[in-house]
């Protein structure tokens, strides 16, 4: 967002700050994504992961906030709600992030287009070997 502002400021107008904040976003989720297939240790996946996870619990506790500050809540009671909201969007959030990355590191069947534990391409249909079909459409 803040890239998006700069581009606003210095000239881009409002779409080209909405684009460039949109590309900005765009790529830097795909560089963690990309970091979290290939980094092989735990811990540091586990760093990855916080340092993608705690902007949302920030933005979580700070709407909720401002939303509970809106309603004439209470200071006590907007703090307790923001809580309650940070603690609902971070965990969104880490699985959110952590659900499109396979569970180890990429390794080199990332790219070809093959399960690891299968083994077969993508898109390639198998027929069970006790299949009862003489001819079928598969072969």
């Amino acid at each position: 967002m803040t890239i998006g502002l700069w581009a606003f400021y210095t000239g881009a107008g409002a779409l080209g700050g909405i684009v460039v904040a949109v590309v900005a976003g765009g790529a830097r989720f795909g560089i963690g994504q990309l970091a979290l297939a290939f980094v092989t240790s735990t811990w540091l996946r586990l760093v990855i992961t916080v340092v993608y996870v705690a902007p949302a619990m920030f933005a979580g506790y700070n709407a909720t906030h401002g939303i509970a500050q809106m309603a004439k809540a209470f200071a006590h009671l907007a703090n307790d709600l923001a809580i309650v909201g940070a603690t609902v969007v971070t965990p969104t959030a880490f699985i959110r992030f952590t659900a499109m990355v396979a569970p180890g590191p990429a390794g080199r069947d990332l790219a070809q287009g093959y399960h690891v534990s299968g083994g077969h391409q993508v898109g390639q249909i198998r027929r069970p070997e006790h299949s009862r079909c003489s001819s079928s459409i598969l072969d």
